[in-house]
Parts: C-alpha cells; sequence; structure tokens
C-alpha cells in the first residue's frame, strides 16, 4: 500500500507543477474541471446513485460550469461568503453525527446533490481564480496547495508522536486534537515563510498568517465531512482511481474547504482582486 500511495504520489505531483507552472488559466481550467467531474461521479457513489445516475449528476455538474463561472465573476464574494456559511453548518453537522449508517431516501438524495454542486463548484472556481491573479497567482495556488499538505503532515506526524485526545472517534478515529495543533503549527509556519516571500508587512502579514490558520481548520473540516459521508454508505474510499489513495474526492476532500475559504479571505483582504 506504501509503495502504491508514493508511486502514485512520484507520478502526480510533478503533473500538478507541470500545469501549474506551463498551462495558461483557461487550459488548466479545463485540467481542474475534468478532475472535477470525476470527483462528481464519486459523489454520486456516496448518494448510492446508479451507474445511469451518476452519470447524469456529472453532465448536470459539467453544465453547471459556466453558470457557475458566470455568477462568479459578477458576484465572487457573495458565492465565497454562501459557501463558508454552508461549511460553517458542515461543521455543526458533524458534532451532531452519531456514527449511524443511514439509507439515502430520495429528499437525502436531492440535498446532497445540492450539496456535491455547493462543494466542488466553488472548488474549481476558486483554484482558477487563484492561477489567473496577476504577479503572484502561481505562487499562491502554489502555496495553498503547500498549506493543505503541510498541515496534513503536521497533523499526522504531531498525532502518532503525542496524539490521544481524539478528534471525532465516531467519524474517523485516528484524528487527534493534537494533530490538529501540528497543523496548525505547521500552517503557521508555512505563513510566516510565505509572508517572508510575498513582501508582507506586519499588519498584512498578521492578516495572511490569521487567514492561513482559519483554511487549515476548514480543511480539516472538508476532510472530516467527506470521512462522514463515506461512514455513512459504508465504504471506505470514494473510489479507486488513484492507487493506494482512493478515490479523487479522498485526496481532494480537505482543498474543497480550504480552496473557498482562503479566496474568500484574500479577496475580502484585497490581497487578490
Amino acid at each position: 500500500m506504501l509503495k502504491q500511495r508514493l508511486l502514485t504520489a512520484a507520478i502526480l505531483i510533478p503533473l500538478f507543477f507541470f500545469g501549474v507552472f506551463y498551462l495558461p488559466t483557461e487550459q488548466l481550467s479545463l485540467v481542474f474541471a475534468g478532475l472535477l467531474l470525476m470527483a462528481a461521479w464519486e459523489w454520486g457513489g456516496l448518494m448510492a446513485l446508479s451507474a445511469v445516475g451518476r452519470s447524469f449528476y456529472v453532465a448536470a455538474f459539467a453544465l453547471s460550469l459556466p453558470a457557475a463561472a458566470a455568477l462568479f465573476t459578477q458576484l465572487p464574494l457573495f458565492v465565497l461568503g454562501i459557501v463558508l456559511l454552508v461549511w460553517l453548518c458542515c461543521m455543526f453537522y458533524l458534532r451532531g453525527f452519531g456514527g449511524e449508517k443511514k439509507p439515502n431516501s430520495v429528499l437525502e438524495r436531492i440535498f446532497l446533490a445540492l450539496l456535491g454542486l455547493v462543494v466542488l463548484l466553488p472548488t474549481w472556481l476558486s483554484l482558477v481564480t487563484l492561477h489567473g491573479q496577476g504577479r503572484f497567482g502561481i505562487e499562491l495556488l502554489i502555496y495553498l496547495m503547500l498549506l493543505v499538505w503541510g498541515a496534513d503532515s503536521g497533523a499526522f506526524f504531531a498525532g502518532r508522536r503525542w496524539g490521544q485526545r481524539r478528534l471525532a472517534p465516531k467519524i474517523s478515529p485516528g484524528k487527534t486534537w493534537e494533530g490538529v495543533y501540528g497543523a496548525l503549527v505547521a500552517a503557521l509556519l508555512l505563513a510566516m515563510l510565505a509572508t517572508v516571500y510575498f513582501g508582507f508587512r506586519a499588519e498584512r502579514a498578521l492578516m495572511f498568517s490569521l487567514l492561513s490558520i482559519v483554511t487549515v481548520l476548514f480543511s480539516i473540516v472538508g476532510d472530516l465531512f467527506e470521512s462522514m459521508l463515506k461512514r455513512r454508505r459504508g465504504i471506505k474510499d470514494s473510489g479507486n482511481i488513484l492507487p493506494g489513495h482512493g478515490g479523487i474526492l479522498d485526496r481532494i476532500d480537505s482543498l474543497t474547504a480550504a480552496a473557498p475559504v482562503f479566496c474568500f479571505g484574500l479577496i475580502s483582504q484585497e490581497f487578490i482582486l
């Protein structure tokens, strides 16, 4: 399993950096859209849809992309603000989850279908927006990825070394509060390095560091929320397209919450326009 994970990562990470550095934003947006279409297929699996139902859901997601882009262009803070409120609601829902496995009723499937659009579409919009910024667009996108990956690594090592108090035992028993603290320390260190690189002065550096910490907190919520959906369905992974890693959703679950929050903070504080 570890060998598969390392091999998959060794292939995907260089491809990601190649795309970010060498593809124009328009082309990269199509690549990101393709990945999120695969994620939408897996989301259909979390709704217990048949292959035909999942195909219709993917088609609906694809048709929603232009409309979402048009709305986001006109009202970016409004769109991202709604997404932020949704993730806050998800955070409180996680607190009340009892670990039960429930069959999805028709109403639940409709709700999850709409929620999938709210989760996945803003992820695409945020990534494309970051990359399309002028001077520091590519760097901000890479920083977001490093922030999520670094926080995940910090949580893993801190959890293994000091982890005792479980964060959400009925959702993901391996996660601990000590892991959360490790993730926040990693985020703070990365933020300090980034503020030096970007040349932010004291006040801007403080705001950027706070945004980085909040982004990591929401990344943990995104991770837990997808784990909760899988636990409700009684499955381990959202898919098997990535050997050793599971599905696309398993790799971007943290990013689905982190990217919109990070983008919202950057726009509202005028780090990007």
